[in-house]
This record gives C-alpha cells, structure tokens and sequence, in this order.
C-alpha cells in the first residue's frame, strides 16, 4: 500500500524573467497544463543543458521540470551548513516551498503530490520526475545576501547536497493557494 505524506504549502514562487532565475512570491497561482502560469519554466519542452548529457546543448527535448519543490526543513539544514541565517525558497529559484515533508529531497520518480484546488475541483496533481542537483548559480545569490560571508557560491552545492529538492511536472491543472495542505503519496514499490 502506498504511503502518504501530509505537509503545508508554505510558499508558491514564479519568475517571468528570461536572465533570472530568482522567482518572485505569490499568494496563488493557476496550475497550467505544462507548469505554473507565467513563469518562464511553464513549457512542454526546454533546451538540453548539463542534466540532460547525451543531447547537445540547447537541443528540444521534453521538459521533465516544469516545477522545482523545495522544503522548510531542509532550506535551514542547508542554511546551517552554510552558517547563514536562512535560505530562501526564492534564491534557489523555487517555484514551492513545503513544510512538513521529511526529506523531501528523497521523494522518488513516480511520487504525486496532491494540492486542493482553490475553487472546489479536482485536486492539482504534480509528478515528481527526479531529485534537483544543486549547482552554484544558487550560491552567487545566497552569496551577494551574506557578503561578509566568505565562499558561499562554490560551498552552496555541498550544503545542498541530498537538500535541494525535486522537480515534477503537472499531472492535473487547476488553481492553488498559499497555505493549503499537500498529500504525498510515495508509490508502493519504493516502500521497504
């Protein structure tokens, strides 16, 4: 039998903008069929980059990160490896950020997250399709936050390690806000 997790959504987060990663916080948001309304990730499609090492770089290929998850618990993990006061779900370029969820980062491919839709439907269905890998484009923002702290940038992604969360895709839209509950369900064969 499948387990299910329950936790809080405490922060849903887009970016518009092309030459930024960093995203920008809201109270709710449309769920679209291919990510999150008007933010730059909301596509069917992107172009390859280091993840995706078979396919020459920027070549169309499916878009298995329309939303980038993070946790509460793991940010201050990350944070106090770091010795910085804190780590916001914006500076890694979150698009949510729960709390509630153990080790999120370890949530398996296959897992669904379930979050009630705003106006009554269906539940909006996401589909985690692999961990997130930390790099150091997170660290160069976390770095110009703390400048009197030194080599935050290239120390960012061993604090994040196993830390930085996942990555999925929508299964089913509708319209979310701040503050709801979220249902994990991990599937049955990852159970031990």
């Amino acid at each position: 039998m499948a387990q299910k997790l329950e936790g809080i959504l405490t922060g849903i987060f887009i970016t518009s903008r092309q030459d930024s990663f960093v995203t920008t916080r809201k109270v709710n948001i449309r769920v679209v069929s291919n990510g999150l309304n008007g933010d730059k990730h909301a596509s069917w499609y992107r172009g390859a980059d280091a993840r995706a090492k078979h396919y020459k770089k920027g070549t169309k290929i499916w878009n298995n990160r329309q939303i980038s998850i993070v946790s509460e618990e793991e940010l201050k993990e990350i944070a106090a490896a770091m010795s910085t006061p804190e780590i916001k779900p914006e500076w890694l370029g979150a698009n949510f950020c729960l709390k509630g969820i153990p080790a999120l980062t370890f949530l398996p491919a296959g897992t669904k997250i379930y979050i009630p839709d705003f106006y009554g439907g269906q539940d909006i269905g996401l589909y985690v399709t692999a961990l997130n890998e930390p790099c150091t484009d997170p660290g160069k923002i976390i770095q110009a936050n703390f400048p009197d702290v030194a080599n935050l940038a290239i120390n960012f992604p061993k604090a994040a390690y196993n830390k930085r969360g996942v990555v999925a895709v929508v299964e089913h839209p509708g319209c979310i806000q701040e503050g709801s509950k979220v249902t994990v369900v991990v599937p049955d064969q990852y159970l031990y």
